[in-house]
């Protein structure tokens, strides 16, 4: 028979939200540390449509398992470990606001009485999150590499 279309829309919206999450830490931690975002995309680029806002591009697409924010450095110069530390804090922001979002949301229908078999699809997302920061992943290769550059610099070589 097949799954309902409300289930499977419901969860292809779950995704997108997910994934705006994410990307929004880091585009919000980048903007606090004076980066400007340039692009902002989620989904993939073959079935997408974008849009150019205040000078970022938006591009949402299908599937939404994919997420991408590019920024520009501010034009003040930092010394080099400060901005290895800001960048470092702009990679980890997106998977950490992602799984606080999803433990206030568990908190939330817990409390409420209706912790359902809903919960355990939504770990799914935080799977995906520890996924994300292991060193063969998006995020964990941008953080493997500047802690890199950083240790380098820390240690005077």
């Amino acid at each position: 028979m097949g799954l309902p279309f409300w289930i499977i829309f419901l969860v292809t919206a779950l995704f997108y939200a997910h994934t705006a999450i994410h990307e929004l830490g880091h585009a919000l931690t980048a903007r606090f540390y004076g980066y400007r975002t340039t692009h902002f995309e989620i989904g993939l680029k073959r079935l997408s449509f974008s849009w150019v806002t205040r000078g970022v591009r938006f591009r949402l697409g299908f599937p939404p398992f994919y997420g991408y924010h590019q920024y520009e450095r501010p034009t003040a110069s930092r010394p080099e470990r400060q901005r290895l530390a800001e960048e470092i804090k702009i990679i980890l922001a997106g998977p950490l606001l992602s799984t606080a979002t999803l433990i206030i949301i568990w908190v939330l229908l817990f409390s409420s009485g209706h912790f359902t078999n809903f919960m355990y699809f939504a770990a799914a997302p935080i799977v995906l999150e520890t996924l994300n920061l292991l060193p063969c992943s998006p995020d964990g290769r941008r953080i493997r590499f500047r802690l890199r550059a950083y240790s380098h610099l820390t240690r005077g070589s």
